[in-house]
């Protein structure tokens, strides 16, 4: 059976077959000239009107000015969206203030077996850089740990839990600054894109904005 995926206002969703495709389009949930589908035989997204049998009647003829966009091909391979690796570029962003449509619940049943095997597959082809940026940040964790207590010892500050002012505020920011680089870095994981340890600590501008308020 071959695996379609399909993208609406800017939400990815799949894999499903062709028989779910064509329930969407039925029921007007599938717009054949602003969506994208794509199965394994593609070699770019296509908008779901060029794809024969999937509506019932012809779709309308599409103007150039307002074909899809073609995604720029990930460094993986000529494969626009071999998942997990690469990536897909939204062609029609939304007006300002216009918010994207919720996703009805049920639309798109979640394959539990289907998750665990992608965050496995995820996990061995990260594996290096996985740890690394673990070990990284608990040791700068600990390390900070360590010299704020031995500061409020210096200074006279520390309580009877061993703890103190500068240990507090000082581990609160640190912490608060590398699980924005964590998440940046498991955003990237499980989307396709490039994953690195130094964006660990590559969010600084949005921990600057949060401590400015």
């Amino acid at each position: 059976m071959t695996e379609w995926y399909y993208a609406r206002a800017g939400q990815q969703s799949g894999p499903v077959d062709f028989d779910h495709l064509k329930s969407l389009a039925s029921q007007g949930q599938l717009d054949p000239v602003h969506d994208l589908v794509w199965n394994a035989s593609m070699a770019n997204w296509q908008a779901p009107g060029t794809v024969d049998g999937l509506f019932d009647q012809a779709p309308p003829a599409m103007d150039e000015s307002m074909m899809p966009v073609a995604p720029v091909p990930s460094h993986t391979g000529s494969n626009p969206y071999a998942t997990p690796d690469s990536t897909w570029t939204q062609p029609y962003p939304l007006d300002a203030g216009q918010a994207a449509g919720e996703i009805v619940p049920g639309s798109d049943p979640v394959d539990v077996m289907a998750v665990i095997r992608r965050g496995f597959e995820l996990t061995k082809r990260h594996f290096g850089t996985i740890f690394l940026v673990g070990f990284i940040y608990i040791v700068i964790s600990a390390g900070v740990g360590f010299l704020t207590r031995f500061l409020d010892s210096k200074l006279g500050l520390q309580t009877n839990n061993g703890s103190g002012p500068i240990d507090w505020i000082v581990s609160q920011l640190v912490s608060i600054f590398l699980s924005l680089g964590l998440t940046r870095v498991g955003l990237n994981l499980v989307s396709g894109q490039p994953v690195e340890v130094a964006q660990l600590f590559g969010e600084g501008s949005k921990f600057l904005r949060a401590l400015g308020g």
